[in-house]
């Protein structure tokens, strides 16, 4: 199953915020093509979720999880500032 660091779930707890995500918004990680891709959406049934102080922050539907068994987000610091990594 994917897994996420506890900073990676605190930076999206954080950009959620400064965005003035609505009660419930999440952020979603989806297929685009042939690439990921996170998008804002809400927590759906049989959805993995990644929670930071109680809060659902980062979804993932269950197949896409267990295809990514092994995988990890993280972040990392760039020059253009907090960037989520999988890894």
């Amino acid at each position: 199953m994917l897994t996420a660091t506890d900073g990676a779930l605190e930076h999206l707890a954080t950009v959620l915020d400064e965005r003035g995500a609505p009660e419930g918004m999440v952020v979603r990680c989806v297929v685009e093509g042939e690439d990921l891709a996170l998008v804002p959406d809400s927590e759906k049934d049989g959805d993995v979720v990644f929670r930071h102080e109680e809060r659902a922050v980062l979804v993932v539907a269950k197949d896409l999880s267990d295809a990514l068994d092994g995988r990890e987000f993280d972040v990392d610091d760039a020059e253009e500032g907090r960037q989520l990594t999988l890894r």
